[in-house]
């Protein structure tokens, strides 16, 4: 992307978070008091790989921010309202549960406001390693950008300790200018057994139903529903040995980006009653890809699976395989002769 800077006009940026603090997450189920490394994020010059920007809550920190106490080892999302090549917003999460926004400002002075803490200790121990989606939604003659982000312990996907779930947060202050509190448990609404967010809340949450369900991909947003995949473990005694292969069972959610209710994959099929179906895959499932034929319908393809398209009874996509060829193999695969009759 591209952001002003403090010397004037527009640099083209890579921008990175710390990375990730082996010390205080491989194997602590603790809250550090502040990760050893990771919490930081930078702007690198593209041309030149030079910091231009940091934020962080290290000395060397162009910004300090004291918040920033925790290791990011994701991807930052970035918003460009105006669709000019330069960036307004970005996004991220931290391994302490807490989100951040990034304000691009034209002089080069970015401020970083955070909008949400939903971690805690014991089994509210919330680490978030994806980048978050961000929707722009226009609601009672306001604008909001909401933030769709889930939380997970990657580093052990089998972990069975942690209530982990999925965190819609909506910013009233990026667009509006208004000082809103930041996001917590408190004030957004628990959408776990229903209930709909009042026009007060901060946004929504839920946690997940299978014990050890975790999000590990980062959720897509589209015509108001969010997809997002999650894995659980299995529980099964024979497998806790954890130097054993093991395998668990991945989950395709599709929610409502506004009050988290079950959603359909697409208009074509009916409301579902849960918000989330078993996939086929065993292992971690990556993010969902949208995919629009020629007569605009979507395919949802997660991983190497299509969902979905049973239930239409019209299948779009069908799996094909590839494999490379020896010349001596490719060289015996001849286009048929034209005959008379094919002229």
């Amino acid at each position: 992307t591209s952001v002003p800077s403090s010397s004037g006009g527009i640099v083209p940026i890579l921008v990175v978070g710390g990375g990730y603090s082996p010390n205080d997450h491989d194997g602590t189920s603790a809250l550090s008091s502040g990760d050893e490394m990771g919490n930081m994020v930078y702007f690198l010059n593209a041309e030149t790989g030079s910091v231009l920007w940091s934020a962080g809550g290290r000395s060397e920190a162009t910004n300090t921010i004291s918040s920033m106490k925790y290791a990011v080892p994701s991807s930052i999302a970035v918003v460009d309202m105006d669709f000019d090549g330069v960036a307004d917003h970005m996004y991220f999460g931290d391994m302490g549960g807490q989100v951040f926004r990034i304000d691009i400002k034209p002089d080069g002075q970015h401020v970083v406001n955070r909008i949400a803490n939903v971690g805690g200790t014991g089994d509210t121990r919330r680490r978030f390693y994806e980048a978050p989606a961000v929707a722009y939604v226009r609601t009672n003659g306001q604008n909001h950008l909401y933030i769709a982000v889930g939380s997970g312990y990657r580093a052990h996907p089998l972990d069975e300790t942690t209530t982990d779930g999925f965190f819609v947060i909506k910013d009233e202050s990026a667009l509006e200018s208004n000082a809103v509190a930041v996001a917590t448990t408190s004030n957004m609404t628990n959408v776990t057994t229903g209930g709909v967010p009042s026009a007060s809340s901060r946004g929504w949450y839920y946690t997940f139903s299978v014990t050890g369900e975790k999000a590990l991909a980062s959720p897509i947003i589209y015509d108001g529903r969010i997809l997002f995949t999650t894995y659980a473990p299995t529980v099964d005694q024979e497998f806790d040995n954890p130097c054993a292969v093991r395998y668990g069972v991945s989950y395709l959610h599709t929610v409502n980006l506004l009050t988290g209710e079950p959603a359909a994959l697409s208009d074509e099929l009916p409301t579902p009653a849960e918000r989330s179906q078993e996939l086929q895959q065993s292992t971690p499932a990556p993010t969902p890809t949208l995919i629009v034929d020629g007569e605009g319908r979507v395919i949802t393809v997660v991983g190497t699976e299509v969902v979905g398209e049973g239930d239409l009874g019209d299948p779009r996509l069908r799996k094909r395989r590839w494999m490379q060829l020896t010349p001596d193999d490719a060289n015996n695969i001849r286009q048929p002769e034209e005959t008379d009759e094919g002229n």
